[in-house]
């Protein structure tokens, strides 16, 4: 169960800058803003968790992947970020017509 945890972890974060894109066209800007709250949320919420699932998994020298996971969560809020600049940009704006 563990294992799945720490892969859904490290999986997960690439798939988050797709939500602004997502929701912007189902639910409109402003709940764009709002799912984006939640992703950072998340996101920052994913150490402690990880630690937590390390701690009573005893993982010992696994612990240390903590590190460079810690990284790619940073730069998938980041990058989740400006996805969601540029989905309010772009969806803000009416089609060209001819």
């Amino acid at each position: 169960m563990s294992d799945f945890l720490i892969y859904l972890l490290l999986l997960v974060p690439f798939g988050f800058p797709v939500v602004p894109w997502l929701v912007a066209k189902r639910w409109g800007i402003t709940n764009m803003w709002a799912s984006v709250g939640l992703v950072v949320l998340a996101l920052f919420v994913m150490p402690f968790l990880f630690f937590g699932i390390c701690a009573a998994a005893a993982c010992g020298q696994g612990a240390i992947l903590i590190f460079p996971l810690a990284g790619l969560w940073g730069l998938s809020v980041v990058v989740t970020i400006i996805s969601a600049v540029i989905a309010a940009r772009v969806l803000r704006r009416p089609a060209p017509g001819p």
